[in-house]
């Protein structure tokens, strides 16, 4: 059933390595998600809607490696291969969490823009309503302003690459 549905996904989305440092992380309550024991814990909606709730606490943060990891969790996340991808899109934008990954682009760390635009590439690149629910949760503006700086930087001009990419 549908609890079985989200303990597939959280097994194929993180490794081992990954559960074991989101449960000891201030973010996560350890004894509130699943252990490693597969077959005997399951992670229901739920618990994906807390999950999401937690990456964007840590996306509007000012811990640099939390932002990192959560938007590498999310680019995966959002990635993965499967039916899950609508449901997991359809809980990014119930939660609100598409305002704090386009935020991604007004971060002062081009490193952090680009992991931004990397998942709302994956996000946009899905169907016409993701692309529409990302510009109804504010991407264009974050966009047009990111493309109009004027730089001959290299990490800008990588970072403007993306964003056509996404465009």
């Amino acid at each position: 059933g549908e609890k079985r549905h989200w303990s597939k996904l959280y097994y194929q989305v993180f490794n081992k390595e990954q559960r074991r440092r989101a449960r000891e992380s201030e973010y996560w309550h350890p004894d509130e998600y699943v252990d490693d024991e597969e077959d005997e814990n399951v992670v229901n909606e739920e618990d994906i809607h807390s999950i999401l709730h937690n990456l964007k606490k840590r996306l509007s943060g000012d811990d640099v490696n939390a932002k990192r990891e959560s938007f590498m969790t999310l680019s995966k996340l959002i990635n993965s291969d499967g039916d899950d991808n609508d449901n997991i899109l359809r809980a990014v934008f119930n939660s609100r969490l598409a305002e704090s990954i386009i935020d991604g682009l007004e971060d002062p760390s081009y490193v952090m823009v680009l992991r931004s635009l990397r998942v709302i590439g994956h996000i946009v690149s899905g169907s016409n309503e993701n692309a529409q629910a990302m510009i109804d949760a504010g991407l264009m503006p974050k966009m047009q302003a990111l493309l109009s700086q004027d730089s001959n930087e290299p990490t800008l001009q990588l970072v403007k690459k993306e964003a056509c990419y996404v465009l």
